[in-house]
C-alpha cells in the first residue's frame, strides 16, 4: 500500500504524495487557509476522451491510499459530451488518463466539485463538445489533458475557450518540446 508520507522511488519510477505536489506547485502559499475545504463551492471540469468505467472504485482506492476525503460519489460525477449518461468506448490509454487527472484535481481541491465530461472521441469536434458541456455543468475550470498539433484552422475553434469567468488549463505537451492546441490560443 502506498504510504502518504514518502514518496516510492525504485530505479526507475518515484512517486510523490499529495502534501508533496500542494508543496512543489506552491498551493499552500497561493491559498493561504488551504486545508480539506479548499476550493468548496467550486466545479472543476475534466475534459478526456472515451471512458473510465471504474473511475469511482479508482478515485476511492487513490483517496483512500493518501487519506484523502472521499467517497468519489461525494464530489464527483460523469457526463458525456452531449450530457447524456450513455457512456463512451473504453480506452486504456484514456482511462489512465482520466484516472490521474481526477485523482491530481482532487488533491489540489479536496473540497470542489468535479465533473468528468467525456467525450465520444479524441476529435477536436467532440473534444471542445466536451468543454462546452463542461461549462454548461458550472466549471468555473475545466482541465484539459490533451493537445494537437497547431493546424491552419484552429481559430474556428477558439469560441470554446472565450467564456468570461472561466479558466482554461490545456495539456502543453508531453515530449517536452513544440506547441499544442488549445493550449496556444489566445
Amino acid at each position: 500500500m502506498l504510504s502518504a508520507s514518502t514518496p516510492i522511488a525504485s530505479p526507475s519510477v518515484v512517486i510523490f504524495n499529495p502534501s508533496q505536489i500542494r508543496t512543489a506547485y506552491n498551493f499552500t502559499s497561493l491559498f493561504a487557509n488551504y486545508n480539506a475545504n479548499a476550493r468548496a463551492g467550486q466545479t472543476i471540469g475534466i475534459v478526456d476522451a472515451y471512458s473510465n468505467p471504474n473511475i469511482f472504485s479508482d478515485v476511492d482506492n487513490f483517496d483512500s491510499a493518501f487519506g484523502l476525503p472521499g467517497p468519489a460519489s461525494n464530489f464527483l460525477s460523469v457526463v458525456v459530451q452531449n450530457g447524456g449518461t450513455t457512456l463512451p468506448s473504453y480506452d486504456f490509454g484514456w482511462a489512465v488518463e482520466i484516472a490521474l487527472d481526477v485523482e491530481w484535481a482532487h488533491v489540489l481541491a479536496p473540497a470542489a466539485h468535479i465533473v468528468l465530461v467525456e467525450a465520444n472521441s479524441p476529435t477536436m469536434n467532440d473534444l471542445t463538445a466536451a468543454v462546452d458541456q463542461a461549462v454548461a455543468q458550472g466549471a468555473s475550470v475545466v482541465s484539459m489533458s490533451w493537445g494537437a498539433s497547431e493546424f491552419p484552422y484552429e481559430s474556428t475553434y477558439d469560441s470554446h475557450f472565450n467564456r468570461p469567468g472561466v479558466t482554461f488549463i490545456a495539456a502543453a505537451g508531453d515530449s517536452g518540446a513544440g506547441t499544442e492546441y488549445p493550449a496556444v490560443s489566445p
